[in-house]
């Protein structure tokens, strides 16, 4: 049986990932300063977070159905105004499952008790314990899981180890990959990191779709002989994490801890892009933009020399010069 033990993930860990982390807590420093300065704009975001991350997640699995994607945005909504009661333990796994299922089956969850056939999917490398197995472990890794969060194992590394021990229990007869992306989000978010409230993750895995699942194969290869490697699976959620902050910090940028103006907001965009954006982007990027906002401030900027339009009025794209 695999044995679930955290605290030594502090040890050898890669370089590249101690630099990712640096990244991050770089940037996690001016949390309080953005959310503060931005606070009604962030509040205007909510609704397309939500939509956005419920229909990324939803896409990882193949699927679009618009019942799927209500309620997951649904049980996310519903968890972050539960956040200050969700702790790592059963409870909180069985009730993220459950408000996400409630509205389909109306049953409470409960971990499979069956040795039924169990649809992994997206990865050979999962091989589920029995049915009989699942609430031990399920039991044994949360309580791993507080001891190493209690004696400071920073959550960045601590989340994605669960996060991996999780899906190779497997412990629900559906829906643990949504449930996992859930558990994800909602236990970095109680650990601080904001950047995840307003930007959706989901989306970012579901840029990387095929490194999402090959990271969770790689991290999973000899796993229920305690010869797996989490490093794989770990690098991947860190640097989506700081693609969130990356995010972020262009959608909010701040000078001298205040906010910029709507029309500089535009620019620092337009600036920190790798590439050309139509007006579409812009405002879905800053949707407390409007596209008449919008409108003025790019004549004015090409007007000032500062941004080119590229392409006809359809298709239009802006880039800064």
């Amino acid at each position: 049986m695999h044995i679930f033990e955290y605290s030594s993930v502090t040890e050898s860990i890669p370089s590249d990932i101690v630099e990712t982390i640096m990244a991050i807590e770089s940037k996690r420093a001016l949390d309080e300063l953005r959310v503060k300065a931005y606070s009604k704009e962030l509040e205007k975001t909510m609704d397309n977070w939500l939509e956005d991350n419920a229909y990324s997640s939803c896409i990882l699995e193949g699927s679009e159905k618009d019942d799927e994607v209500d309620a997951y945005a649904s049980c996310l909504r519903k968890m972050l105004k539960e956040m200050d009661d969700l702790e790592g333990d059963q409870y909180s796994i069985l009730q993220i499952h459950r408000t996400l299922f409630y509205d389909t089956t109306r049953k409470e969850s409960r971990f499979r008790i069956r040795d039924m056939p169990v649809d992994v999917r997206h990865t050979s490398a999962i091989h589920p314990p029995s049915a009989r197995e699942v609430g031990p472990s399920m039991e044994q890794m949360l309580e791993s899981f507080n001891v190493a969060l209690d004696v400071g194992v920073k959550p960045i590394l601590l989340v994605p180890c669960m996060i991996l021990d999780y899906l190779n229990i497997f412990p629900f007869q559906e829906g643990n990959w949504r449930t996992s992306r859930l558990m994800t989000q909602l236990f970095l978010m109680k650990n601080g990191f904001e950047a995840l409230r307003y930007v959706p993750l989901d989306g970012h895995i579901g840029a990387s779709t095929e490194d999402y699942y090959d990271s969770i194969s790689e991290s999973s290869d000899g796993w229920r002989n305690n010869d797996s490697d989490p490093f794989p699976f770990i690098r991947f959620v860190c640097e989506m994490v700081l693609e969130c902050y990356e995010e972020f910090e262009s959608r909010y940028p701040l000078s001298n801890g205040k906010k910029l103006k709507k029309g500089e907001r535009i620019e620092h965009l337009l600036s920190e892009s790798d590439s050309p954006l139509s007006k579409a982007h812009i405002c879905a990027a800053l949707p407390d933009i409007s596209i008449r906002t919008a409108d003025v401030v790019l004549s004015e900027l090409i007007s000032e020399g500062k941004v080119k339009k590229i392409g006809s009025y359809k298709d239009a794209r802006y880039e800064h010069i």
